[in-house]
């Protein structure tokens, strides 16, 4: 049986006849905060001291926190099955598993193996046993055989290895530059470092807690994006919305965070309320939800949206 779990919040309730003032001083001490960091702790919300720890190291907390006035709690963490109920999203179907392909010796179309092809209609033995017909390269093996397994290289290999122009470590050195290029330009075409996630032309937090302090401590408001990477809807915000250079150029007067559903703390997709996604939201600087954007997600709604925050939900004071 899974021993139980806790998390311990504060929600900014301190011991009676203790000030305010002392409590955070005394916490700055106790977790080496900085003035953001604390500010947070007292501004009204719920937050999250420990996510997931057996009861002991709760304990532990609780009465560190209790020492310098500050009162925690502890709260029991549902069992992992129960865990997975209150987000219900429907997932895209799974993809077959991929199996092995052969290609038609006429038309060069990959199916699964089967006596005939399914575009062009040939009987493949028949078609083997015509007098002019190409040698079965599932029986000439080499070159052909060794990048069978690799679609955009497999018609290359056939028409390299038949022609004999081409020696076999030259192709091989091709193909590993050639697989070194794409892998370069992915890095900058889909930029990821821990914490942070370039999204289309948008840059986001992908620690929630982490773009929380930077709102708060710049005065920006926040757009707030819960999402996954086999979410279809997501896709298509991505493409269309995010990739856009209009609300791109608009969401750096915002912090931006990125959310994955399937990383995230389930207490956080529970206070948000997540059913669907993609699900956006667009919070003060003090992490207060001011909207939330439904079904409508055109870039005319974005760029309006950020434009409402940044008029209006902006805290200058605090840069």
């Amino acid at each position: 049986m899974t021993a139980q779990r806790y998390r311990v919040v504060f929600e900014g309730e301190i011991l009676e006849g203790l000030q305010v003032e002392e409590v955070k001083r005394g916490l700055t001490t106790l977790i080496k905060a900085n003035e953001v960091q604390i500010e947070r702790f007292f501004s009204g919300k719920r937050l999250t001291v420990k996510k997931d720890v057996d009861h002991e190291t709760a304990m532990k907390y609780v009465k560190a926190f209790e020492r310098v006035g500050a009162i925690c709690r502890m709260e029991a963490l549902e069992t992992h099955s129960s865990l997975k109920q209150p987000l219900r999203l429907e997932r895209e179907a799974e993809k077959p598993k991929q199996q092995d392909l052969m290609v038609c010796p006429k038309c060069q179309f990959e199916q699964a193996p089967a006596e005939d092809c399914i575009r062009c209609g040939i009987i493949i033995s028949k078609f083997y046993q015509r007098p002019d017909a190409p040698e079965d390269s599932t029986e000439s093996g080499g070159l052909e055989d060794e990048l069978r397994g690799s679609k955009p290289f497999s018609n290359l290999s056939i028409g390299l290895a038949r022609s004999g122009g081409v020696q076999r470590w030259v192709f091989s050195f091709s193909l590993v530059l050639f697989v070194l290029g794409l892998a370069w330009v992915s890095l900058f075409a889909y930029s990821s470092r821990s914490g942070e996630k370039t999204i289309g032309k948008i840059f986001f937090y992908t620690d929630y807690d982490q773009g929380l302090d930077q709102a708060f401590a710049s005065g920006k408001p926040i757009m707030l994006v819960f999402s996954a990477s086999w979410c279809g809807a997501c896709k298509v915000m991505k493409r269309e919305v995010f990739s856009n250079d209009a609300v791109a150029d608009a969401s750096r007067q915002l912090v931006n965070i990125y959310v994955d559903v399937d990383k995230a703390d389930r207490q956080l997709i529970n206070d948000y309320k997540i059913k669907y996604i993609p699900s956006v939201f667009f919070l003060d600087h003090r992490g207060e939800t001011i909207i939330q954007v439904a079904n409508r997600r055109s870039l005319d709604d974005f760029i309006k949206n950020i434009d409402y925050m940044t008029r209006v939900h902006s805290n200058n004071q605090q840069k």
